[in-house]
């Protein structure tokens, strides 16, 4: 009786669940792609932005630091070293 009873709850825990859930797609993706597809002139301006923040605010510092501003393959060692440890991640978390 008893397990008839938990089997009873489960199913019906896994609906509400799967109600839950379906509803949930049916609200918040359109409103988490909306933005994106309505302005994606700005959030590529956005990302170029940000992109080339990045870039310029390592360049930067690579020139402020006096160890890589007059050894340009130093900046590449590192740059590799950086992609093949980022590989290896990369490898070990799939």
């Amino acid at each position: 009786m008893i397990k008839e009873f938990e089997k009873a709850v489960v199913a019906t825990d896994h609906k509400i669940i799967n109600r839950v859930k379906e509803a949930e797609k049916l609200v918040v993706e359109p409103a988490r792609r909306g933005a994106a597809h309505r302005f994606p002139t700005l959030f590529l301006l956005l990302t170029a932005f940000g992109a080339s923040a990045v870039f310029y605010s390592v360049e930067r510092f690579f020139e402020m630091w006096s160890l890589t501003a007059d050894r340009p393959w130093l900046i590449l060692l590192i740059g590799v070293a950086v992609l093949v440890l980022t590989g290896q991640l990369h490898k070990q978390l799939k």
